[in-house]
Order: structure tokens, then sequence, then C-alpha cells
């Protein structure tokens, strides 16, 4: 008997290629919901918002807009990609806010904290972080940032270089953030 997965378990689709979320083989076999597999940690929610806080509070909102909620970023063929910051240059496309499909231009940066997916379909979860990095890169995102918050490490790109989250470095062309700051903060 085949198992049909409903869409509401599909992370993201990589190639055409369905990537579900963590723990999606529990709501299959009816021992969990959807919502409680699909949901943020309260960490994961956190140190977004603490992200998103200093964003809002320093970054030109009259050059970049700030996206939030795992905005969906269209990259045809066959992938459909999210993240949970991405910050777009207003200058490269025009948002709708009628537009209710993925946005098919890059942002200029994409962020990710504690990836929900579940990357048992991959040799390692570094290849899936870096064939999603390859992809947002060639459609032109001009940089990736990975926070772990588990570890308080960031990397970047598809080279994974790593860091300490309390390490401040350019976000933007000009404009530096630290996420440990930012964590602290927002405490």
């Amino acid at each position: 008997m085949e198992v049909v997965i409903p869409k509401t378990l599909v992370y993201e689709e990589m190639d055409e290629f369905p990537i579900l979320y963590k723990n999606f083989h529990k709501v299959i076999h009816g021992k969990a919901s959807a919502e409680e597999i699909v949901g943020s940690s309260v960490s994961q929610s956190f140190v977004v918002a603490a992200i998103l806080r200093y964003l809002f509070r320093n970054a030109d909102d009259h050059k970049y807009w700030i996206a939030t909620n795992e905005p969906g970023l269209h990259i045809p063929p066959g992938n459909n990609l999210s993240a949970d910051i991405a910050i777009f240059d207003r200058s490269i496309g025009k948002l709708d806010v009628k537009n209710f499909n993925y946005a098919d231009f890059p942002p200029q940066t994409v962020i990710e904290a504690d990836i929900k997916a579940d990357l048992s379909e991959f040799a390692s979860p570094t290849d899936y972080y870096r064939k999603k990095a390859r992809k947002l890169e060639q459609f032109g995102v001009n940089k990736i940032v990975w926070v772990n918050t588990q570890s308080e490490t960031i990397m970047f790109g598809q080279n994974l270089t790593t860091s300490d989250w309390n390490d401040a470095f350019e976000l933007l062309p000009g404009f530096t953030i630290s996420i440990g700051q930012c964590v602290k903060n927002y405490l």
C-alpha cells in the first residue's frame, strides 16, 4: 500500500523532490499532528525574533524589505525553497501585497535558523546545506546565513564557513550584525 504524503508535511521542494518535515513519520503513523511537527521551537522563534528586532531597528527600510514567517522562493525548475528571514533589496524587484505566490526574484540575504527538514534522504546534513545554498546563490542570493541555536554557531553559504554566533559579520553591504549580541539585547 502506497502512503500518500499530505502537502502540509512538505517543508520544501528541491529538484521537484519533496523534502519533508522532521518527524513526518509520526504524523503518518498517527502519533503526532502536523501542527506538532511544523511549528518552530521556542529557541528558534526567540533567535529569529531577536534578529528581526535588530533588523527592524537598524536596517535601512527605504533600501530593504524584511520578510519573515517562512517566505517562499520559487526557483525554476522545480525548486520551492523557504527561509526564516529573507531580506530583499527594493531596487531589484517589486513586492506586491496582493501576490499570493512565492517570490520569483532573489532576496539579497537569506537567514535560516535550526532547519526543520528531514534530511535522511541526503548523504549528510552538510549535503543539504550545500545544495540549498548553491541553488540560492545561482538564483542570485548574495549571502546565506545558517544559525544553529544549540551550538551557538553560524555558517555561511555553501562553503559552510563556521563562526561563533557572537562574532560580528557583514550581513548586508555596510551593515554588520552579531547574532549572539542580538539575543543578549533581546533578553
